[in-house]
């Protein structure tokens, strides 16, 4: 594991042949060896975020995209917990005054108190949604309106927006919102998603009534239908669509928010893996390190 993180940190997502050549030595020596039990180490889940954004983002690799980004999710808000974890201990370890007892430096206690500052996660969290996730399905959507798979449009709406597609019952029931991207989603936050999945049933409306009015406009001009849906250097129907729907979301944005999203995530792993480094060597989690020491301090407990 070493090894393949000193290949992640020292390779460059925008050196394209690097970027393939440590991307192959990830699909040969550590894909085949990742599981539910043992899943991929944080440093491999940005790297691929990085891969697939960087320099440009590739929409076709979106879908895979928001699953790694869901991944990291749960691993910044597991971190976080781990982080104030920490900071508890701290604070216990200071009232005891137990010799012997090892305190974090005001440094890294400091560094632990911003990762679990409230303001600073609301903040992120509302990054995530809104810049990230949200602009992700949107760019998503119309890519796929323009591509050879149009006809997938469908299966990843309800993918993205399940409260939208829900038959009966309560549409943020938890057995609706079962995909691995809403883990730890709140009612309030599933609202949310469900108001941007009608805004994008109604932009697919949109959509489909400005594609009748350009056949109806070629027509006119004696244009056929597939000229006037085809790709040439005088009629192009993607570079026409997207300067009329795809530049509304604001891309850019999008792409300076995720990448200070997989900075912030790679700051956080790496100073609590630097903090709590057993946790790694034993294959322990964080919390489990933390709640053994605490248990120490305490002694026996009696139920």
């Amino acid at each position: 594991m070493l090894r393949l993180n000193t290949k992640l940190t020292e390779s460059d997502p925008s050196d394209v042949k690097e970027s393939e050549e440590v991307y192959d030595y990830v699909k040969e020596n550590v894909f085949p060896h990742v599981t539910a039990d043992d899943p991929a180490p944080p440093s491999l889940l940005i790297f691929i975020a990085r891969r697939i954004s960087h320099p440009v983002l590739n929409c076709d690799e979106i879908p895979r995209l928001l699953d790694v980004l869901g991944s990291l999710e749960m691993v910044r808000r597991v971190s976080m917990e781990h982080a104030r974890l920490a900071l508890k201990l701290q604070l216990k370890s200071l009232e005891s005054q137990e010799p012997g007892i090892v305190l974090l430096k005001k440094t890294d206690e400091k560094k632990l108190r911003n990762f679990a500052d409230e303001k600073i996660v609301s903040t992120l969290r509302l990054v995530f949604r809104e810049d990230i996730l949200f602009n992700l399905y949107r760019l998503h959507i119309c890519y796929l309106w323009t591509s050879p798979q149009s006809n997938l449009i469908m299966k990843f709406m309800k993918r993205y927006f399940p409260s939208n597609y829900a038959r009966d019952g309560d549409p943020f029931a938890e057995h609706i919102w079962q995909d691995p991207l809403y883990a730890g989603f709140t009612r309030e936050e599933r609202e949310r998603v469900y108001s941007v999945g009608e805004e994008m049933k109604a932009f697919l409306l949109r959509c489909r009534a400005w594609d009748l009015e350009r056949e109806d406009y070629f027509r006119k001009l004696g244009i056929n239908e597939d000229v006037a849906f085809g790709e040439s250097e005088f009629i192009s129907y993607t570079r026409d669509f997207n300067a009329k729907f795809r530049s509304t979301i604001d891309e850019g944005r999008s792409m300076q928010s995720l990448q200070l999203y997989l900075k912030k995530v790679q700051t956080l792993t790496d100073t609590l893996e630097k903090l709590f480094p057993s946790a790694q060597r034993k294959g322990e989690s964080a919390a489990m390190v933390f709640l053994a020491r605490e248990s120490k301090m305490q002694g026996p407990q009696t139920r």
